[in-house]
């Protein structure tokens, strides 16, 4: 990020042209959990590109749902419970349940005042003590337990049933993803709904597959990449992503040919350099956008900054003058996931 020339503030061509990708057809990535929403797309001819299902299920709907992928040539994919569950893991599906990480049956203890002296690791404070006839076990929870030689109680504990283990829901052992097919064509992916990204001039394969990684996180249609990688390199990117490129595309392409295809397609050009003239939090992202990143000695050249609608920098106040490439790409794609959701103080709800 060592450019040192700005660029004015453009725009205008993505908001002109926006039509270009809102009327395609092609679908936003999503991911659809259940066999019903899974079937319909399928039947719909929605693209749904890769199905995952829980190893060693019996339920029917699971094998119903195997045969219509197999007559629609869609792959299927048996992961285990603890997979499915990462994989379906999202805000809108974990934020109503989460709960803080605590030690089971820990009683809550006051805060001691600030300057109090703290006991020992492992040593209870002065001035507790144990009930009677109680002691404590070490490793057991903090409910008291009978000290030796106390009597047991005199009434029997009632014969109660241990609990049937629940069915599992088969809605919960369903996962698809629908959206552009992983080897879609690079005017294509322009064209589709979501972010874009270039990453050009980039030095280290390691650093590439890290922002590529975080681009399908946070869900772009894909990522091209300008770089003078081999083929040991572009393997190296793509297993740093955890392979992200079999779940959107990737494109290994030249910087001038990304940038032309994104402006044919209507989409601003906004590239994240030291030359910026706002912040990210500063500039409307929520139309179609390809993001543009340069590599790690040079940034972004010169050609494809005058290319750019707008230019953004992120703050650094520190002293060393870059971030990483792949901290500069979460940085703004959180920035555009706020802006998208439409949360209060995002642009995108001003």
């Amino acid at each position: 990020m060592n450019v040192s020339r700005g660029i004015g503030t453009g725009g205008t061509i993505g908001r002109a042209m926006a039509g270009t990708i809102a009327g395609t057809a092609a679908a936003a990535r999503r991911r659809l959990s259940g066999a019903d929403a899974i079937a319909r797309a399928l039947r719909a001819g929605r693209p749904v590109q890769r199905v995952f299902v829980r190893a060693g299920s019996t339920s029917p709907e699971i094998r119903q749902l195997v045969s219509l992928c197999a007559e629609r040539g869609v792959p299927v994919r048996h992961a285990s419970a603890r997979e499915l569950l990462r994989l379906s893991a999202s805000d809108a599906h974990a934020a109503p349940h989460a709960v803080p990480h605590a030690a089971p049956h820990a009683a809550p203890h006051a805060e001691a005042p600030s300057g109090a002296r703290q006991p020992p690791a492992g040593r209870e404070p002065s001035g507790t003590r144990e009930a009677p006839g109680t002691r404590e076990v070490k490793g057991t929870p903090e409910a008291a337990i009978p000290a030796p030689n106390t009597p047991a109680p005199d009434t029997p504990e009632p014969d109660i049933p241990a609990p049937a283990t629940p069915e599992p829901d088969p809605s919960d052992e369903m996962l698809a993803l629908e959206g552009l097919a992983p080897d879609a064509p690079l005017d294509a992916v322009l064209r589709a709904p979501g972010p874009v990204w270039l990453l050009t001039g980039v030095a280290y394969p390691g650093n590439a597959g890290f922002a590529i990684r975080t681009a399908e996180v946070s869900g772009a249609a894909g990522i091209a990449v300008d770089a003078d990688f081999d083929h040991a390199g572009r393997r190296q990117a793509l297993r740093t992503s955890m392979r992200a490129d079999r779940l959107f595309p990737v494109r290994f392409a030249a910087a001038h040919e990304v940038v032309a295809g994104a402006l044919a397609a209507g989409r601003d050009v906004i590239g994240i350099e030291d030359a910026g003239d706002a912040s990210p939090w500063d500039v409307d992202l929520t139309g179609p956008v390809l993001f543009v990143v340069g590599g790690e000695a040079r940034g972004i050249s010169p050609a494809t900054l005058a290319r750019c609608t707008r230019v953004v920098r992120i703050p650094m106040p520190g002293f060393i003058p870059s971030y990483n490439l792949q901290a500069a790409v979460a940085i703004v794609a959180g920035e555009h996931l706020r802006q998208s959701s439409g949360l209060a103080g995002g642009r995108a709800g001003r």
